[in-house]
């Protein structure tokens, strides 16, 4: 049998035809993982949220982080073999990049170590290390090493275009345990600990060092184990404002707006002196109007979603206009989920249409569900031939499923849409 060569790691390596398709399915899925794992691990801990709770979905989404990607993925990509060869060769770093790996460090434990150290007690503690060091052996074995070692000599694909991944990643969580410093300058933060970790595994060509580091900056965590158990579930409240007397404004402690009796009054006395009676006429149509508005709104809002989701279709076999016959396990698990697609996003729009407290959840799970259709078809699609508008197809499902999971997910743009959504929210159909 004949023989080929691919590049599937560090150095050239001898393999049979039959080894091709299978490498660069595999180069392919890993070159996807900066957009699909923020997206997907975004809607994960959305719905976790939702079906156990902040606190419990917060946790049971870092399991699924943890054992999904940061574990079974790298093994699938490299094999165990490789992945201790990362752990264990390599270089050692300069002063000036150990000096590069002690800064996030630092930065840490004068940030979140020293304010909390009092909450720490031995169960915190153990917590703590066993959390931080599952968390930092996974990611960099994901978002460092898998890269560098399919990619030794691009800097681009090896380093940066990872470095971009685990960045981004960050945001997910916060979904459930924002940051008290914001979602802009966390991200910042993570960036900066990210660059320091891929220049110094790029130079070196291991992540000894950098899983130290990564493992000694997660161990000044003490906010997020303190949510993870249960003792701290939100950041305190903003002071209340005084009156001149020294007393808290009693509206603002009930988190209502100061009632605005004057302009009540106002308008009882003004209306009968111009000839209209406080009349429920006029407050009628107002109603009728804001409920039309409102209809019209979830019904061009439904039906957009479920036409959304019948582009799905196009991902099923019988659609490629190749005139060939497929088939295999992968297609049937593209079919499958495909069509789980679509229903997800046909009951999301009929719960959207009759302004249902469910459709967004089920939303959610459809975007997810969506997210790997894609990424599977596009594995499926690169081995045939004659496949037509490939990078149209997959554009316009993935801008679309981002566009919808912006406003599912932010919170700004979430109460817009549930304020035009249901002003009397029906909990069934």
């Amino acid at each position: 049998m004949s023989a080929t060569t691919t590049q599937a790691g560090a150095a050239w390596q001898w393999i049979r035809p039959g080894e091709v398709q299978r490498l660069e399915r595999r180069r392919r899925a890993l070159l996807a993982v900066p957009i699909v794992v923020p997206v997907s691990m975004a809607g994960a801990f959305a719905v976790l949220e939702r079906l156990l709770g902040p606190r419990r979905g917060y946790n049971a989404g870092f399991a699924l982080y943890w054992v999904g990607w940061c574990l079974g993925f790298p093994l699938w990509v490299l094999g165990p073999r490789r992945l201790l060869r990362l752990l264990r060769d390599g270089a050692r770093p300069s002063a000036a990049e150990l000096a590069l790996l002690a800064v996030p460090v630092a930065g840490a434990a004068a940030t979140e170590l020293a304010p909390n150290r009092q909450a720490i007690d031995p169960k915190l503690a153990a917590v703590l290390v066993a959390t931080a060091a599952v968390n930092a052996v996974g990611e960099e074995l994901l978002w460092r090493g898998s890269y560098l070692d399919w990619f030794p000599d691009d800097p681009w694909r090896g380093a940066a275009w990872p470095w971009i991944g685990f960045t981004v990643w960050h945001l997910a969580p916060q979904v459930i345990l924002p940051s008290r410093r914001g979602r802009a300058q966390f991200l910042v933060v993570a960036g900066l600990v990210g660059a320091a970790s891929a220049r110094v595994a790029w130079t070196t060509r291991s992540l000894r060092w950098t899983l130290l580091a990564h493992v000694l900056t997660d161990a000044c965590g003490v906010r997020a184990t303190l949510y993870r158990l249960g003792r701290r579930d939100a950041d305190p409240p903003p002071p209340l404002r005084v009156n001149r007397a020294g007393t808290p404004h009693h509206h603002e402690a009930a988190g209502n707006k100061p009632p605005r009796v004057r302009s009540a009054r106002r308008h009882r006395v003004l209306l009968p002196m111009l000839g209209l009676s406080p009349c429920r006429r006029l407050e009628s149509s107002t109603v009728e109007r804001k409920e039309n508005g409102m209809s019209r709104f979830r019904t061009v809002a439904a039906g957009a979603l479920l036409l959304f989701g019948t582009t799905f279709l196009w991902f099923m076999p019988s659609f490629l206009g190749t005139g060939t016959t497929v088939g295999g396990a992968m297609w049937s698990v593209i079919q499958l989920l495909a069509l789980a697609t679509v229903v997800g996003y046909a009951g999301a729009a009929w719960g959207l249409y009759k302004a249902t407290t469910w459709w967004r959840p089920l939303a959610i799970g459809g975007s997810i569900l969506g997210t790997l259709v894609l990424v599977l078809w596009w594995l499926a699609v690169s081995s045939l031939g004659g496949v037509t508008n490939i990078a149209a197809n997959l554009a316009l499902h993935a801008i679309g499923i981002a566009v919808l999971l912006l406003v599912l997910l932010v919170p700004s743009l979430g109460r817009g849409i549930d304020r035009r959504v249901a002003e009397q929210p029906r909990h069934g159909t």
